[in-house]
């Protein structure tokens, strides 16, 4: 979440809860002046160094820290989703509209030709348990092929630093054990 006025910028990354979001970390363009800023705090670079002041602060955050992973990310409307999933209607445009979603939200970037891997390279989804907030959490990961279409990759709000990797160096990577897994599902790795 980001809000800004005419004298500040104030971002944080929530969970959302049923019972109420849970703020998990938050940063205000005012922490700048600690920081040694002496400009506006409410302009772009500001804006700029909000953000990366707040990703300096996320790179712990689970449910996989200080390892590279593939970007996506969770579903807005989690029932919807899982009565698509089981019955394996993996490329529901509901499904595309949420890949699409997380990769402007994470990476600034829009893509097209999306195709699950399932069933041709899998059967069902893979799925791991990790902990997240001090609790063990199932992950269900829907997979897809797809084209990169527009934009220009630029962190966002839950992630320090993209980088694009070929294929042939994904062995030199420090991976999730989920994209690792599907990396040599695919033989990529």
């Amino acid at each position: 979440m980001v809000r800004k006025s005419l004298k500040s910028i104030h971002a944080s990354i929530i969970d959302y809860n049923k019972n109420g979001d849970i703020t998990k970390v938050s940063s205000h363009s005012e922490n700048l002046k600690k920081l040694g800023w002496n400009y506006s705090t409410g302009n772009l670079p500001a804006a700029y160094l909000t953000g990366l002041l707040l990703g300096k602060k996320a790179k712990g955050r689970p449910p996989y820290p200080d390892v590279w992973h593939t970007i996506g990310g969770g579903v807005e409307d989690y029932s919807r989703a899982l009565s698509l999933i089981k019955k394996k209607k993996y490329d529901d445009p509901y499904l595309h509209s949420e890949l699409q979603r997380e990769l402007k939200e994470e990476a600034g970037i829009s893509v097209k030709n999306i195709k699950n891997i399932c069933p041709r390279f899998r059967k069902n989804p893979r799925q791991d348990i990790a902990q997240k907030n001090g609790k063990d959490v199932l992950h269900i990961f829907l997979e897809y092929f797809c084209e990169l279409d527009k934009g220009e990759a630029v962190p966002g709000s839950d992630i320090v630093e993209l980088k694009w990797v070929e294929k042939k160096d994904l062995k030199n990577v420090q991976l999730t054990k989920p994209s690792m897994e599907m990396y040599k599902e695919l033989r990529w790795m």
